[in-house]
């Protein structure tokens, strides 16, 4: 009988351990959800940190998900079937990380943050999808490379900046990456944009296009492009996407 005992509380020992050395998730020592309460032209596509606190207001989920799983084309690596429509619901996000927590920790809390408040479940695969493709066009890229100081004077010192201004149509940037400039087009050209220039550096880029029915005089995006020497170009690539395979209402906090 007091082998048996003893076998028994070794075995209970056993299981003991093996669940103490499961991994575990990482997780906010405190965060808030809540949807964001009204419509508002600004929203943080990415977390704003301030020492261990962590804020994302009026965050498009889709961008909220983009930043926790390092997707860099939110537009088509997110694959999210009956529940596309969650993608465009906006929330506040207020966080408390452990301390010394780095960015890529954080990714995983945001990570246990949507299991936990949305059921959400994901997993990887990669799709062949259609895209436009960054090129060199004929006759060379007409580029400006920006300087430091441009940077400094247009932006109060923040090193790498692109984007489309408000009206949508005008591109806008310095000190900016063809790169950088490939995922803000991707949003305007409704395909995943690869950039196949093969050209590094810092650029000041200033480009207006129209839409085909804004009713001005301004040339179409392809145009825009082609007068910085680049091109636009089909193709198709395999391409890394996140598969969203459930998806609950968000649970309170």
């Amino acid at each position: 009988m007091r082998a048996i005992f003893a076998g028994v509380l070794f075995f209970g020992a056993a299981i003991g351990v093996a669940a103490d050395t499961q991994p575990k998730r990482l997780a906010f020592d405190v965060v808030s959800v809540k949807p964001h309460p009204q419509e508002d032209l600004f929203a943080d596509i990415t977390p704003r940190r301030s020492g261990d606190r962590i804020l994302m207001e009026n965050a498009p989920f889709s961008s909220i998900i983009a930043w926790a799983y390092h997707l860099d084309n939110l537009n088509y690596q997110i694959i999210a079937g009956r529940w596309h429509q969650n993608l465009f619901d906006c929330y506040d996000v207020e966080a408390l990380a452990p301390a010394g927590a780095s960015d890529d920790d954080v990714r995983l809390m945001f990570q246990t943050m949507l299991a936990e408040r949305f059921g959400m479940r994901a997993h990887r695969e990669t799709r062949v999808l259609s895209t436009a493709d960054l090129v060199v066009a004929k006759g060379g890229p007409k580029l400006h490379a920006s300087k430091p100081e441009d940077r400094r004077v247009a932006f109060g010192g923040i090193a790498s900046w692109v984007e489309l201004r408000d009206d949508g149509l005008h591109l806008v940037g310095y000190g900016s990456t063809l790169d950088e400039m490939a995922v803000i087009l991707t949003r305007e050209v409704h395909a995943p944009v690869r950039n196949l220039t093969g050209i590094t550096g810092e650029f000041n880029i200033d480009a207006g296009f129209s839409s085909t029915n804004d009713g001005t005089d301004k040339p179409a995006i392809a145009t825009a492009i082609h007068e910085l020497g680049l091109a636009l170009v089909n193709g198709k690539a395999p391409l890394d996407v996140l598969v969203i395979d459930n998806l609950d209402k968000l649970s309170s906090n």
